[in-house]
C-alpha cells in the first residue's frame, strides 16, 4: 500500500492532483486537471468494462491475447488458480474446524477479490479500443495493477487448504505457474523475449521441477525457516535468466513498444539523451543503466512541463539540458509538434549532426557547449 500510493502522493504534492490528468470531485473538494486540455478527454472513460458489451470480440482480441502476453502459454493456469483458491477458503467457512481464527483469511480473500472485480472499472485499465492492435499489449502491460489483489486471494488460499496434500498441491501449483511467468523462455536461447513466444513446455517443467523440489524439503517437519526454500529456489534461478533478459532486451525493435531507437541509444554510454514525446524513456537509459534522459520542454510551476512553443526555445532547453543527443520517436497518441518540426529546430542548432534515421524517428548528436541557434537560421514552426 505505501509504495503503490508513492506517485500519488508525489503528484498530489508536485501537481495539486494525485491524478493530474483528470478533472476529480470528491464533495466539496475539486482537484483540477494539470495536463494540457479542455477537460473533455474523457480519460475516466478509458476502461475494460465500458467494452463489456462486446464480451466476444473483448474475449478475443484483449483478455486471452493480454494474459498469454503477460504470463505465457500456461496463462490459463492463474484464473483456474484464482477460483481454486476461493474455492478452498468458501469451503473453510463451512469447515466447523475452520472457523475459529480464521476471520483475517476470509479478510485477505475478500479484499483480493474486490481488487480483482475493481480492476476492470478502473480509469485507463484499457487506454486504446478493443480494435486497436495495441489493445492486448495494453491489457498485458496493466495486468501489473491488478496482481497485488490476486497475490491476497492466493495467500488466503494457501493459508485456508487443508489437509496436507492439498496444501502442498496448492503451493505446487502456485510455484509452478509463478516460474513459467517469471522465466518463460529459459530453456530455449533462440526464442523472443516476449511471453507469448515462451516454450511452454520447458517452463512448465522448470516450474514442476522447482515446486517439487520445494515440496519435498517443506515435507521435512518441523523446520518453518524451510519455507524459505522456494524463494531461494527462484532467486538463484533468476540470476542467469535476468542477466540474458537484460542483454536482449532492447536488442531488437518490437512492434508493441514502438521505438527503432532503442538498440542504438541502449549501447550509448554516459550520454545525456533528450525526448520529446516518446512516453516510455527508459530503454534509453541504456545497457549499463548510465545515460541521462531528459524530456525537452519548459518546467512550469505545477512541475509537469508545457511543449516548446519556437526554435528558439527549443534551442535554449537543449543547451540547458547539456545534451549530447536528441532522440525524436514521435509517439502519435501524443504528438504535440510534428516530427519533422521538431528535427529542424534541433539541425538548427550549430554542431548538430543526424546519427541514425528511421522513417520519423531520428537520432541527433549535439556538440558540447553548442553555440545558440543563430538569426535566420530557423524554419517556421
Amino acid at each position: 500500500g505505501a509504495f503503490g500510493s508513492y506517485w500519488y502522493l508525489r503528484n498530489w504534492i508536485r501537481a495539486g492532483n494525485p491524478l493530474p490528468w483528470m478533472d476529480l470531485d470528491l464533495g466539496s473538494l475539486h482537484l483540477s486537471q494539470v495536463k494540457p486540455g479542455d477537460g473533455s478527454e474523457g480519460w475516466a472513460d478509458r476502461t475494460v468494462a465500458k467494452h463489456f458489451d462486446q464480451p466476444r470480440f473483448l474475449l478475443d482480441s484483449v483478455v486471452r491475447p493480454g494474459l498469454r502476453g503477460a504470463f505465457g502459454k500456461v496463462w490459463w493456469g492463474w484464473p483456474v488458480l484464482l477460483v481454486g483458491s476461493l474455492g478452498l477458503v468458501i469451503r473453510s467457512v463451512w469447515d466447523r474446524a475452520g472457523r475459529e481464527g480464521s476471520g483475517w483469511i476470509w479478510g485477505l480473500a475478500g479484499a483480493g477479490t474486490v481488487g480483482l472485480v475493481a480492476h476492470p472499472f478502473t480509469p485507463l485499465s484499457l487506454v486504446v479500443p478493443p480494435e486497436n492492435p495495441a489493445s492486448a499489449f495494453n491489457f498485458a502491460f496493466n495486468t501489473r495493477y491488478a496482481l497485488p489483489a490476486a497475490l491476497l486471494v492466493l495467500l488466503a488460499g494457501a493459508c485456508a487448504a487443508r489437509p496436507r496434500w492439498v496444501e502442498l498441491t496448492f503451493g505446487a501449483a502456485t510455484l509452478a505457474l509463478i516460474v513459467c511467468g517469471l522465466f518463460p523462455t529459459p530453456l530455449s536461447s533462440g526464442v523472443a523475449h516476449d511471453g507469448e513466444a515462451a516454450d511452454a513446455v520447458g517452463s512448465v517443467a522448470l516450474g514442476l521441477g522447482v515446486a517439487a523440489v520445494a515440496a519435498w524439503f517443506l515435507l521435512q517437519r518441523p523446520r518453518p525457516r524451510l519455507a524459505l526454500v522456494p524463494a531461494v529456489l527462484v532467486g538463484v534461478l533468476a540470476v542467469p535468466v535476468v542477466d540474458r533478459y537484460l542483454d536482449g532486451r532492447y536488442s531488437t525493435p518490437t512492434v508493441k513498444l514502438g521505438s527503432q531507437l532503442w538498440p542504438t541509444t541502449s549501447r550509448l554510454e554516459d550520454a545525456r539523451i533528450g525526448i520529446a514525446t516518446d512516453p516510455t524513456p527508459y530503454p534509453n537509459a541504456g545497457a549499463d543503466d548510465s545515460n541521462r534522459v531528459e524530456y525537452i520542454g519548459v518546467p512550469l510551476q505545477s512541475g509537469s512541463l508545457r511543449n516548446a512553443s519556437s526554435c528558439e526555445e527549443w534551442g535554449q532547453i537543449v543547451r540547458s539540458l547539456d545534451l549530447t543527443h536528441v532522440a525524436l520517436a514521435p509517439e502519435p497518441f501524443v504528438l504535440l509538434l510534428s516530427a519533422e518540426t521538431m528535427e529542424a529546430w534541433t539541425l538548427a542548432i550549430p554542431g548538430t549532426r543526424v546519427v541514425e534515421r528511421r522513417g520519423n524517428q531520428v537520432l541527433i548528436e549535439v556538440p558540447d557547449d553548442p553555440p545558440p541557434t543563430p538569426d535566420g537560421a530557423c524554419p517556421p514552426g
